[in-house]
């Protein structure tokens, strides 16, 4: 694990979270080169091979990501390398869902029903479903926030449903 960073950059999973959703898989295998690439496309943030591989470290070790180096031997004997596989925990999981029913609330959009759904890394939870209204007094959102709300909650419905 890795020791010399104390609170590891966040965007990390941010990004692997994008990664793994636009696939609607909960997880990801991007090589470092690749992840840092993307972090600096969308977030601005510089990070060499190695600051990189300390912060994933640092993110694994505080259960945000689970890594599975994958290996194999060639005909030859020789050993090929393949990029990393980094799984997304329960708790990232919970963080970002959590997050898209904030956000949902935040929009002005309710619940009507509580859906729950079974994640593929070994829990249920529950997230909001694509059944929303607007609060009584304030009149109804625009059209397309309540779009965008929507699409974003079924994804993550979509991802958290799959098994």
């Amino acid at each position: 694990m890795c020791d010399y960073v104390a609170t590891p950059d966040f965007r990390l999973v941010v990004t692997l979270w994008g990664l793994a959703t636009s696939h609607g898989k909960l997880w990801a295998y991007p090589s470092q080169t690749t992840l840092t690439a993307l972090v600096r496309r969308f977030h601005g943030r510089a990070l060499s091979r190695r600051s990189a591989s300390r912060h994933l470290g640092a993110l694994e070790r505080d259960n945000w990501i689970r890594r599975v180096r994958r290996h194999r031997r060639a005909r030859d004997g020789s050993l090929e390398l393949h990029s990393t596989l980094y799984h997304l925990t329960r708790r990232a999981i919970r963080h970002f869902a959590g997050l898209a029913q904030r956000t949902g609330r935040a929009l002005g959009l309710t619940p009507q029903t509580a859906g729950g759904f079974r994640c593929a890394s070994s829990g249920a939870i529950s997230v909001l479903s694509d059944r929303l209204i607007a609060p009584g007094g304030n009149g109804p959102p625009p059209e397309r926030t309540k779009e965008v709300a929507r699409d974003a909650l079924a994804r993550i419905q979509g991802v958290l449903g799959r098994k």
